[in-house]
């Protein structure tokens, strides 16, 4: 579960750096709690892809891995984004993306946890708890750790959302769950702010004429997408997938399951629209 080797197979190969570039956002935690220094493997960059159209539109933030073990998710982007780069002109919703949005990925949001495969990073903070939205007012069961921002990864993410917060629409952060039954698929959107999720219920409305179910829910803890809503104004969602309910997991049919929830995630962020442009011309 290297976290470098995963995007060398998987992802890199599509940087051209043209459409496609890579660059990393900052590193994993390099210091425990009290201090004590980590050991040089036990740290990873964060690579952001951006997939950028000549002429963009607008942009949405896609993540996945900030909960290191639900690597489903991270399987299910790089094909989508495979799909984007190499199969675009098959689909009219990928050429749609191709040609008018900017797609901006943090596939592996949480390097150490990913390597090692758990849900926190190296201080055994849930990353998803660990931004300034609600900080220390709200818990549930996970580590927020010791203060807002007390993690390098979190404040990777929130860098990078503040720099692209100008022309970004969307904010979805991609997860799986085991909590909620037998339910196929969950979708957590923020509690008590300004955000439209109306786009996604069509795709809630025809999982359940399929004969799938979906947990539909609000959340107030300090998790990204609140912290994006919150700050920036994003339209923000995090779809939640249940692994292993039509087949065994990560085979063909639960990953195609598993794309046709999320693509369909993506392309309703996409139908947002672009932030208005003012410019201000001042008599001499």
């Amino acid at each position: 579960y290297n976290p470098d080797v995963q995007l060398a197979a998987l992802v890199d190969p599509l940087v051209d750096n043209d459409y496609v570039t890579k660059r990393s956002i900052g590193k994993s935690q390099a210091t425990l709690v009290g201090g004590t220094p980590v050991a040089a493997k036990d740290i990873y960059d964060i690579w952001c892809y951006e997939f950028t159209p000549k002429n963009y539109e607008k942009t949405i933030l896609l993540t996945s891995l900030i909960h290191g073990n639900e690597y489903t998710v991270f399987y299910w982007m790089t094909q989508f984004l495979d799909m984007l780069v190499n199969k675009w002109y098959e689909h009219p919703q990928l050429a749609y993306l191709r040609k008018n949005v900017r797609i901006v990925t943090v596939p592996i949001a949480n390097p150490y946890g990913h390597a090692v495969q758990t849900r926190e990073n190296i201080n055994d903070v849930d990353l998803s708890r660990n931004f300034a939205y609600n900080w220390g007012t709200v818990f549930d069961e996970y580590n927020q750790g010791t203060a807002a921002w007390s993690e390098s990864e979190s404040r990777a993410i929130r860098d990078l959302m503040a720099e692209i917060a100008p022309d970004c629409v969307a904010s979805l952060d991609f997860h799986t769950t085991t909590s909620e039954g037998a339910t196929h698929y969950a979708i957590y959107y923020p509690r008590f702010l300004q955000n439209d999720i109306s786009k996604y219920l069509g795709v809630v409305e025809a999982l359940r004429q399929s004969g799938e179910t979906t947990a539909f829910a609000s959340t107030v803890i300090p998790t990204l997408t609140n912290w994006g809503i919150f700050t920036h104004g994003f339209n923000a969602a995090n779809p939640e997938f249940v692994n292993g309910l039509s087949g065994a997991t990560r085979s063909s049919v639960e990953m195609t399951r598993c794309m046709k929830f999320f693509a369909n995630f993506v392309f309703q962020a996409a139908k947002q629209p672009a932030k208005a442009k003012f410019t201000t011309i001042d008599s001499p």
